[in-house]
């Protein structure tokens, strides 16, 4: 006999990823790593607007990158923008992104990655004046190189939750 709630989706699923992004983010490393970990909440929210973009989209990036704005104590806004940015511009093209293989979804993850950091830079540089120490640029090799496993895991994620 089969249970009731069997057939059930787990739609905590995808903000349980989005906790254990926040908990990789927020792992402390050296100083000497800390330009070589990629955002793992902009890899997590990239993957959700692509696979379930009616479920994740822009309001959720926003809160996503608010939120990520309070966990980093950086200046309030700059994350949600940007998180907000990178969902809209794969809402844009997720369905032709999704079926691409895993390593052309990665040159286009090295793009979005590349504008997320472009627009943090021009962010700080408008606040301080100053060019560099709030992203580097090493970490977006580091997030193409994960972007397959990752798509890996948090497909075998969606599955288990049977969302859409």
């Amino acid at each position: 006999m089969t249970s009731l709630f069997a057939n059930r989706r787990r739609v905590w699923v995808i903000p349980a990823t989005f906790l254990v992004s926040y908990v990789l983010i927020s792992f402390p490393v050296g100083p000497q790593w800390r330009g070589y970990v990629p955002d793992w909440v902009t890899l997590v929210l990239i993957y959700w607007c692509m696979a379930a973009p009616k479920r994740v989209g822009v309001g959720a990036a926003w809160l996503v990158g608010l939120g990520l704005d309070f966990l980093t104590f950086g200046l309030v806004g700059s994350h949600a923008l940007t998180k907000t940015v990178i969902a809209f511009l794969v809402g844009r093209v997720a369905l032709r992104l999704r079926a691409y293989p895993v390593w052309q979804q990665a040159a286009f993850i090295l793009i979005l990655l590349g504008v997320e950091t472009a627009i943090l830079v021009g962010i700080e540089y408008l606040v301080d004046g100053q060019l560099g120490g709030m992203v580097s640029w090493p970490a977006l090799a580091v997030g193409v190189a994960v972007w397959p496993l990752l798509f890996w895991i948090l497909r075998r994620c969606r599955r288990w939750g049977r969302l859409p």
